[in-house]
């Protein structure tokens, strides 16, 4: 079988040797013809070939029944694989959606990757890559999901790329990325996509409802004053948001984006806006455990001078459950040049009460609240941070002197 037979049904958007210029050159000449929002890093030693494009001349052998033909190796282009690695890739190209080899999945994906580049088919391509992304073959292949982000920035479509991001299909390494791109493109952070991030960088299972998502959201941004995105955009340096080289699978198309990380600016908030989601109303809890006046949970009630009994009994359980839950402690720190620092906020983090604010200085301030029943957790962790000049403790939102905080004390009651 020849290559003739393969290309009446042949992919449009593979490209082929004689009728599609090599990668470089395409490139070059795209970024002369359209304000593409890349720079150009081709020179003259990038390669005049492309190792890639579909070389009609070369030999396509099918397979013999039952004969195993190996996976081609990923570095190789078209002119590398042997007669039946060609038929066999040539076969599957009908339907890529199917499972391949890496190999196949990725001159696929380079050859697409290069038709983004040209703007009047830049539509139908991001419709085909996203299309491949709706198959099980290729849904956690992170390389599609970059090449889908460049086709968004290439056409600088900010309301199509937070909708795919809202949608959570892509990998956390690359989210930080897209969403300072989103960021660059002036997209706002709706709920939906907050929803995603959440999932994505905490797990799906600590997601709330999306109501206080949204509560939460609002939230946020009256407390930053501006739009989270663009206040975490904000934070990064003029070096972080300059073009920088774009890690793309054809080897020939040099260029360089911006690709500011917003993730280590918003990770923080949405530690903060996750605090306390989830938590149980401890009072609340503890006054239904303990109030066995309800006729449906009170099983130890009984007749004459044992109720009088059962009543005290219960009522004094109640008020000390009740002390219990109202009896709260806030230990709060800020950034310090102790070599203990990073050790004492990875513990905090750790606990479920733990928050991080920005104080009326705008300075980041750590946060966590302790019970009595917690105290323990709280000794281990003032012994690090007693002598920090930015620690403080609050017992029921009044601050406690420090020399007044040692077990037992009386002002701690």
């Amino acid at each position: 079988m020849s290559f003739t037979e393969f290309s009446r049904d042949l992919n449009r958007f593979v490209r082929v040797a004689g009728k599609q210029a090599p990668a470089a050159q395409f490139l070059n000449c795209m970024l002369a013809q359209h304000s593409l929002p890349v720079v150009n890093r081709v020179n003259e030693l990038s390669s005049a070939d492309d190792y890639l494009l579909v070389d009609p001349s070369l030999a396509v052998i099918e397979p013999a029944v039952g004969e195993h033909v190996a996976a081609p190796d990923p570095r190789l282009g078209y002119a590398g694989y042997s007669a039946q690695q060609r038929f066999e890739l040539l076969a599957w190209l009908m339907n890529p959606t199917e499972p391949a080899a890496p190999a196949f999945q990725q001159l696929y994906l380079a050859h697409l990757e290069t038709c983004l580049f040209e703007p009047n088919d830049s539509d139908d391509v991001l419709l085909a890559l996203r299309h491949l992304q709706t198959a099980a073959p290729w849904r956690a292949n992170e390389s599609l999901q970059r090449a889908i982000l460049l086709g968004y920035w290439l056409k600088q479509d900010g309301d199509g790329l937070t909708k795919w991001l809202a949608a959570g299909q892509i990998h956390a390494r690359t989210l930080g990325v897209a969403l300072g791109m989103a960021a660059l493109l002036a997209q706002p952070l709706s709920p939906e996509l907050l929803s995603s991030i959440w999932s994505c960088w905490r797990g799906p299972k600590t997601v709330p409802p999306m109501p206080i998502v949204a509560q939460r959201l609002l939230s946020l941004t009256t407390t930053l004053g501006e739009e989270p995105l663009a206040h975490a955009l904000a934070q990064l340096t003029d070096e972080e948001q300059q073009p920088k080289p774009w890690r793309g699978l054809h080897r020939d198309l040099r260029i360089a984006l911006p690709q500011p990380d917003l993730r280590a600016a918003l990770a923080p908030l949405l530690d903060e806006m996750a605090a306390g989601v989830g938590d149980v109303d401890v009072l609340g809890a503890a006054e239904k455990a303990v109030d066995l006046n309800d006729p449906q949970s009170n099983a130890l009630s009984a007749a004459g001078n044992d109720n009088a009994k059962g009543a005290k009994a219960r009522k004094s359980a109640k008020e000390a459950t009740t002390n219990e839950a109202q009896w709260l402690l806030m230990l709060e720190f800020g950034h310090s040049r102790s070599e203990y620092f990073d050790y004492v906020l990875h513990r905090a983090r750790l606990l479920p009460s733990f928050m991080q604010i920005m104080d009326e200085d705008r300075q980041i301030v750590y946060r966590v609240h302790f019970r009595k029943r917690d105290m323990r957790t709280f000794w281990r962790m003032w012994d690090y941070v007693q002598n920090w000049s930015n620690t403080h403790v609050y017992l029921h939102g009044k601050e406690l002197e420090k020399w007044k905080i040692w077990p037992y004390s009386q002002y701690m009651k």
